[in-house]
């Protein structure tokens, strides 16, 4: 009675956790709970990853895991939770990770629960990174986790560790193409400044920064919908010609 008392006083710390530390690669029979894998979605990849324990670039104890890729598109290192794990991640807002990298790379993050996928997509600049992001809903009955890199060169290495969850809202997020990090502070203002990437509008001196914008700029016209760009370049030339005269 004791004994199980005590495991239940355990497990509710654990689950009251501000902030919850799920992998910190201490374990020494990590090499046999992560194997190398394809992105589920994604075409199968040939490239295999070597994955290790090691004591280089520990940000949390003594070790961390190293990735040693041998080339592919988006090759990744997969692990399966065991029950015990799977319902830990539902009450925390925040997912967070110390990642060693040797170059400007992307490296990405996916969680399956469910039918559905958390994916954190991230680009990293050279040496230590903390990769950061806030879930959009609530990821809980995971069962499959993934770390992985964007065409990674042969022999390349990546760092992890310290992979952690927290109930507290961050106040930056890591960006994917940007390389200065979100204010969530100020979200709603910066994140509609930052992703406002205005595009050219095809026969006219004129730029476009989404489609509600190219809409309200050219009326909205779909006429020239699948004709050939040639056909579509010279009739936006002529109406925009029109348009000048006015």
């Amino acid at each position: 009675m004791k004994k199980l008392f005590i495991l239940i006083l355990l497990l509710s710390n654990l689950l009251s956790a501000d902030e919850l530390t799920v992998f910190g690669f201490e374990d020494h029979t990590i090499g046999y709970n992560w194997i190398s894998s394809s992105v589920p979605g994604l075409k199968a990849e040939t490239a295999q990853v070597k994955v290790e324990r090691v004591r280089e670039n520990a940000t949390e104890g003594e070790n961390a895991l190293r990735l040693t890729f041998s080339g592919g598109d988006m090759p990744a290192a997969k692990y399966t939770l065991p029950a015990s794990e799977k319902n830990l991640w539902g009450i925390y807002r925040t997912f967070k990770a110390d990642v060693t990298v040797g170059r400007d790379c992307v490296v990405f993050f996916i969680a399956k629960y469910g039918k559905n996928d958390w994916t954190k997509i991230a680009r990293l600049s050279a040496g230590k990174n903390t990769v950061i992001d806030l879930f959009s809903q609530s990821v809980d009955t995971v069962s499959e986790f993934y770390i992985g890199m964007y065409a990674p060169k042969v022999g390349e290495q990546i760092f992890i560790d310290n992979v952690r969850l927290t109930t507290k809202r961050p106040e930056t997020i890591t960006p994917f193409r940007y390389q200065e990090p979100l204010d969530l502070a100020n979200d709603a203002a910066k994140y509609e400044k930052k992703f406002k990437i205005p595009f050219s509008i095809l026969g006219s001196d004129l730029t476009a920064e989404n489609v509600k914008d190219f809409i309200g700029k050219t009326g909205g016209d779909t006429s020239l919908a699948g004709k050939p760009a040639a056909e579509i370049d010279a009739a936006i030339k002529s109406e925009f010609a029109e348009i000048k005269k006015t």
